[in-house]
């Protein structure tokens, strides 16, 4: 049976536009999925060292859910949808421009052409012969290792050929590489650098200090307080939390992980974002109270996240920790994951958690107050290969609305 059909009418081009920085397993996937001859111009174009990793992750790959391909296949094809490619440049492009400058440049930027690639300075010549009409006559003043000088819309006379090449000597390579030297005065001087990085020194050190005052008046601020037994009863539902979410990971991804529940801590909503890694797997949450609807984060560190990910696509056998932003494919697929552990949540909570909102920057979540008291439960999620951390945040005041609910 074939996957990812939808993929395989999309061009080679635009098809490895959105993918090229992926998860190496998620190229993968798609590669296994397509023709050979589209697969292979996906490998082909990839540098060195991910087309190894790719080629290694196909030979090894394990069984993938249907649902996670259908995942997969659509917000490819969603990617591929909304990027568009205008064409630019080219040969026409570059001729068009050396019609337009004067002679002189035009001379001396076709010779230092020859000298780097002659092929492609012929291709230019040849170019410019055609569009711009240079006669015969001008050959046999030229020597023919060097790129000629091009006139637009001029037959020259013998006067007027014997007045170029008197103003237009060929130069050596070594004389073009010496007019080419700057001889403008550079954008910053020594004087101006040091003046200019003190003024970054002073910048930075206004932020430090403000960053300083942030933290140690959230610091001072007497932390939130939860009874002992409240704690308790707390860590015990979400212990039992994290043996559930554990079973249902190691059936579903048909590896060994073992979750567990490390803390369980109050504290200022600023003091937890601080600790957070960014970029991150940054999750807005939605759940109800009697009151209302409220808002907590579920929060996993990129380096656990992409290998669930990577497990999830039938991969698993390499760690990979990579700093950079959470892709929205990333995203789409680390979130069937998430809600396997909602669902576990519910036991705990009896209340539905949802995602509403997703971010790479924890930062970016402005809607509750610095000060606002939380409480985060930290679960350890732990692999043959490596570990990571899942933070749940939820504000006490919603807490309190669902106890006294209760």
């Amino acid at each position: 049976m074939q996957y990812l059909k939808l993929l395989h009418h999309v061009d080679n081009d635009s098809l490895f536009h959105a993918i090229r920085d992926e998860h190496p397993q998620i190229i993968a996937v798609v590669a296994s999925c397509l023709p050979p001859d589209k697969a292979s111009h996906i490998i082909k174009s990839l540098p060195p060292e991910t087309q190894i990793s790719t080629a290694l992750r196909i030979a090894s790959m394990g069984s993938v859910e249907e649902s996670v391909l259908n995942v997969l296949e659509k917000e490819i094809r969603l990617s591929v949808s909304n990027t568009k490619h205008a064409r630019i440049g080219g040969l026409g492009a570059l001729t068009a421009i050396l019609t337009n400058v004067d002679p002189s440049t035009q001379c001396n930027l076709l010779d230092n052409l020859s000298q780097v690639d002659p092929d492609f300075a012929a291709a230019i010549t040849a170019r410019l012969r055609t569009e711009i009409r240079i006669p015969d006559s001008i050959e046999q003043y030229l020597t023919p290792d060097r790129i000629k000088i091009l006139l637009k819309d001029a037959v020259p006379t013998e006067e007027e050929i014997e007045e170029i090449l008197r103003n237009h000597p060929i130069q050596s390579p070594e004389d073009n590489h010496r007019q080419t030297e700057p001889t403008t005065r550079p954008l910053f001087d020594l004087e101006d650098s040091t003046e200019n990085k003190a003024r970054v020194d002073r910048s930075q050190n206004e932020v430090d200090r403000i960053l300083d005052i942030m933290m140690t008046t959230h610091e001072e601020t007497a932390s939130p307080k939860l009874a002992k037994e409240q704690i308790k009863a707390l860590q015990v539902k979400h212990e039992k939390c994290a043996h559930m979410f554990e079973a249902s990971l190691t059936k579903r991804l048909r590896n060994c992980i073992e979750v567990k529940l490390l803390t369980v801590k109050t504290m200022h909503y600023a003091n937890f974002v601080f600790g957070l890694d960014n970029p991150s797997f940054f999750n807005v949450l939605e759940f109800l109270t009697p009151q209302g609807s409220e808002n907590a984060i579920l929060d996993i560190n990129p380096p656990i996240a992409r290998k669930l990910i990577d497990m999830l696509l039938g991969g698993g056998r390499e760690y990979t920790a990579s700093r950079k932003p959470p892709t929205n494919i990333e995203t789409k697929l680390l979130r069937s994951i998430i809600d396997e552990f909602l669902n576990v949540l519910f036991t705990a909570w009896t209340s539905t958690f949802s995602v509403i909102q997703t971010e790479s920057d924890p930062r970016a979540f402005r809607k509750l107050e610095p000060t606002t008291p939380v409480i985060v439960f930290c679960f350890e999620i732990a692999t043959i290969e490596g570990k990571g951390w899942m933070s749940l945040m939820i504000p006490l005041n919603a807490l309190e609305k669902k106890t006294t609910a209760e």
